[in-house]
């Protein structure tokens, strides 16, 4: 459960958040973060 906790922890943090716009394909961005709200 730590690890997992972390992992979200990273996920909604503001470089989990990059990590997440910054995934693309052929130049598109597949995935929109909103951890913000």
């Amino acid at each position: 459960a730590k690890d997992g906790q972390a992992f979200v922890d990273w996920l909604i943090s503001p470089d989990g958040q990059a990590a997440i716009a910054g995934y693309k394909i052929d130049g598109q961005q597949l995935f929109f973060p909103n951890a913000g709200g």
